[in-house]
């Protein structure tokens, strides 16, 4: 009786395991997830990231937006800024390594976070992201 208790025990804690496995391995090959890890990736500090307001574009379904705040150089955290994610076009979820997904999309998505220019007379750089703002994320 013992005995069977323990083996229904292990195959369940078993079980909730290859779950938890498979619904991470999912997770990480979903746009959303990806979307994050290109921003991280082109960080200074990329473990210091925070995100907030982060939603896909209406007006491409492979456009992501949001807002990211991370050390700098110095160690100070930067503020939020905008940022936007455009992955290739056709982008659906992958059966590929994530680290070869990762590194395909750096090469083929577009990421674009926000000039930190905040003088009164704004550069090329700052107008041109204010644009995709507006077009991509309302």
């Amino acid at each position: 009786m013992q005995l069977k208790k323990y083996l229904i025990s292990v195959a369940v804690v078993g079980g909730l395991i290859a779950a938890s496995v498979a619904a991470y391995a999912y997770y990480t090959k979903t746009p959303r997830y990806l979307q994050k890890q290109l921003i991280v990736n082109s960080l200074n500090d990329p473990d210091s990231a925070e995100f907030r307001g982060v939603f896909q574009s209406s007006a491409n379904k492979n456009t992501w937006c949001g807002e990211v705040n991370a050390r700098n150089r110095m160690g100070g955290m930067t503020g939020f800024t905008r940022y936007i994610v455009r992955l290739p076009d056709g982008f659906e979820e992958s059966t590929m390594a994530n680290r070869d997904l990762l590194e395909l999309l750096q090469l083929t998505g577009d990421v674009r976070i926000e000039p930190m220019d905040r003088s009164s007379n704004p550069s090329s750089d700052s107008m041109v992201f204010s644009s995709s703002w507006r077009i991509y994320c309302g």
